[in-house]
């Protein structure tokens, strides 16, 4: 599945906005947070570990959470 979908997905099963909004945020974010927003048409497979952390900070962010609880140190 592609990053874009997979992104995309948790902010869908949240109920998160329309789906033009749910796609923008995805991108908005990948630009912010991940490698850049043409990576959202790639695998996960094909991103280093860290890229992939990033990629699950944004999938976490896509939902508007109001704080995010992680078990070890990052830096961005």
């Amino acid at each position: 599945m592609k990053i874009s979908k997979i992104c995309y997905r948790a902010s869908r099963y949240s109920n998160v906005g329309t789906k033009k909004e749910r796609i923008e945020r995805a991108k908005e974010l990948m630009i912010k947070v991940g490698p850049s927003e043409n990576d959202l048409e790639k695998y996960p497979h094909q991103f280093s570990g860290g890229q992939r952390q990033r990629i699950g900070i944004t999938r976490a962010l896509s939902i508007n959470p109001e704080f995010i609880y992680v078990m070890n140190q990052f830096q961005l």
